[in-house]
C-alpha cells in the first residue's frame, strides 16, 4: 500500500503479458506406398524341358554264414580233436593215396602205416576197422572221396588204438594199414592225414561252413529294366543263374535279391572270389550292364606244437638208514 498526501491508494497491478501463440504442429509427411512385388520370372527352360531316359543298373554281391558272420569273419574250428578227453565219434574221407602222402603229428609207434601190393592209389576199397581186440567198428566199400564214420563199441568212446585195413574190392588184397592214437591223450587234428585216410569230424567238430552268396540287382535309373543275362564266376566255374530270378522285369528304383549257397572249407587257408555279372535293357531297347567282385580270405593260426602225454615226476630212491658210528675199543 502507497500512502501520498494523507491519502492512500492501492498497488497499481502489474501489466497483462501478450498471450503467447500455439505451438504450430510438424507437416504431416506424405504415405509412404507399399512395395511392389517383384515380376514373376519367366520359367527356366529345364522346368519345361521333360526328363530324358537315362537306364542304369547296379549289381553288388555279400556274402554271410548262418549266423550271420560277414565272410571276411567266418569264425575259425579249432581243429584240435580233444584236449585229453575221450573221443567217440570220428570221420574219415578216403583219399586212395599211398602212406607217402600223410601228413599228421606222427607218434611214432603209436600212428603207423603201411603199403601193400600196389598201395590203395585211385581205387575204390574195403575198408574194416577195429579196436584192436576183435570188435568191429567198421567195415564197408568206400569210394575215393568219399566219407565213412564210426563209433566206439555200442556207440560208446573210441578205443586207445583205432586199426584199419584197406584191401582191394575184388581180390581182397590188403593194400594198405593204418593205426592211429585215438585215445585223446595224443594230439589229433581235424585235416590229419595217414595213407589214405582223411580225418575230417571229431564228435561235434568238423571244418565245414555253410555260407550264402547274395547278388543284389538294382535299377539305379529313371526307366524301368528288363535282365536279359545274370552269370556269377568261381573257381574259374561260370555259372548262368538268371533262373534264380523268377521274374526279370525290373521297375524303376527297385531291386531283387539272388541268393546261392555253397560250403567252405575253414581248416585250410584260402582265398575266395566271386564275380558277378548282369545285363539288362530298357523299353526302348538300350542296354546296360555292370559287374562286381567280392573276395574273402581265411587264414588259420599256426599249429601249436604237439602236446605230450604228463610224465609222472621220477620217483626218489629211498633214504638208507643211517649207520652207527663205530665203537671205541675199550
Amino acid at each position: 500500500i502507497l500512502t501520498v498526501g494523507g491519502i492512500t491508494r492501492p498497488p497499481t497491478r502489474p501489466p497483462t503479458p501478450y498471450p503467447t501463440p500455439p505451438p504450430t504442429r510438424p507437416p504431416t509427411p506424405s504415405p509412404t506406398p507399399p512395395p511392389t512385388r517383384p515380376p514373376t520370372p519367366f520359367p527356366s527352360e529345364s522346368s519345361v524341358t521333360p526328363s530324358v531316359a537315362d537306364p542304369k543298373i547296379d549289381i553288388e554281391i555279400s556274402c554271410f554264414d548262418n549266423d550271420g558272420n560277414e565272410c571276411n569273419d567266418l569264425p575259425r574250428t579249432d581243429s584240435k580233436c580233444s584236449e585229453n578227453d575221450d573221443i567217440n565219434t570220428v570221420s574219415f574221407t578216403f583219399l586212395g593215396v599211398g602212406c607217402g602222402q600223410s601228413i599228421n603229428e606222427n607218434h611214432q609207434s603209436v600212428d603207423t602205416c603201411e603199403d601193400m601190393n600196389g598201395s590203395p592209389t585211385g581205387r575204390e576199397a574195403r575198408i574194416s576197422c577195429d579196436d584192436g581186440n576183435g570188435n568191429m567198428l567198421y567195415d564197408g566199400t568206400v569210394n575215393s572221396g568219399s566219407e565213412f564214420t564210426m563209433s566206439g563199441v555200442n556207440g560208446g568212446t573210441l578205443p586207445e588204438t583205432l586199426s584199419c585195413v584197406i584191401s582191394d574190392v575184388n581180390s581182397k588184397d590188403v593194400l594198405q594199414t593204418v593205426t592211429l592214437n585215438t585215445s585223446g591223450d595224443y594230439d589229433l587234428y581235424l585235416k590229419d592225414t595217414f595213407g589214405s585216410l582223411e580225418l575230417v569230424t571229431c564228435d561235434n567238430k568238423d571244418c565245414t561252413a555253410n555260407i550264402k552268396y547274395e547278388y543284389k540287382v538294382t535299377n539305379a535309373g529313371n526307366v524301368d529294366l528288363t535282365v536279359t543275362d545274370l552269370s556269377r564266376e568261381r573257381d574259374g566255374i561260370s555259372k548262368d543263374i538268371i533262373n534264380m530270378m523268377f521274374d526279370c522285369e525290373l521297375p524303376r528304383g527297385e531291386s531283387k535279391i539272388v541268393t546261392e549257397d555253397d560250403i567252405v572249407d575253414i581248416c585250410v587257408n584260402g582265398i575266395y572270389v566271386s564275380i558277378a555279372e548282369v545285363n539288362a535293357e530298357s523299353d526302348d531297347g538300350r542296354p546296360v550292364d555292370d559287374n562286381d567282385e567280392y573276395i574273402f580270405e581265411l587264414t588259420l593260426p599256426p599249429t601249436p606244437s604237439p602236446t605230450r602225454p604228463p610224465t609222472r615226476p621220477p620217483t626218489r630212491p629211498p633214504t638208507p638208514s643211517p649207520t652207527s658210528p663205530p665203537t671205541r675199543p675199550p
